[in-house]
């Protein structure tokens, strides 16, 4: 579900390279469920792409994923996105 939002928010902007892992599942009550999810890039300007102009590129993927999540498990879901650059990779500014 994230990289299906991922992909339909940032249209071309972001390769499909990019790796989603859920790396944290949590049942919170019976009716509530906490998902913590990494999402690898390969370069700070792809990690920017995602955040967007004051994060709102993140939220709406993080609120249409989390909606999605909620039909299919039928709970409310607690989706935690975080933007991570590959290993091996410079965190710097990319040249023009």
């Amino acid at each position: 579900m994230v990289l299906q939002t991922l992909l339909n928010q940032t249209h071309e902007e972001i390769p499909y390279i990019a790796q989603i892992d859920c790396k944290f599942v949590r049942h919170i009550t019976p009716r509530r469920v906490r998902f913590d999810v990494e999402i690898t890039v390969n370069s700070s300007s792809q990690q920017r792409i995602l955040v967007g102009h004051q994060g709102r590129t993140l939220v709406k993927i993080r609120q249409a994923a989390a909606t999605d999540l909620e039909q299919i498990f039928g709970k409310e879901v607690l989706l935690f996105l975080w933007i991570k650059l590959r290993k091996g990779t410079k965190n710097t500014q990319d040249e023009s």
